[in-house]
């Protein structure tokens, strides 16, 4: 669990299961959906992500003031494909 107002990051490891790589200037990992607790509501990949190859994926965030429980949701996209989902619950005290 968190502490109210608690900075964190979310980090996600991805593999690229497709059949092209994933070029870093046109992968974008985007907000989707859920508890609004980033900091930022998109980013691009650190670096290219060869087929077969993974990369781990963060985002800042910030815990909420109030106690409970938060889901976000976030996605891979490339253009208007979004491609993979990541999702992170957290629980704050």
């Amino acid at each position: 669990g968190f502490n109210p107002r608690d900075d964190f990051d979310a980090i996600w490891t991805v593999r690229n299961i497709g059949q092209r790589n994933w070029d870093r200037n046109s992968i974008d990992i985007i907000y989707s959906s859920g508890a609004k607790i980033h900091k930022v509501s998109g980013y691009d990949l650190d670096s290219n992500v060869r087929v077969g190859d993974s990369i781990d994926v963060g985002v800042d965030m910030q815990a909420p003031k109030d106690s409970g429980t938060y889901s976000t949701t976030w996605v891979m996209r490339r253009g208007d494909n979004s491609f993979c989902t990541l999702n992170l619950t957290i629980v704050v005290r």
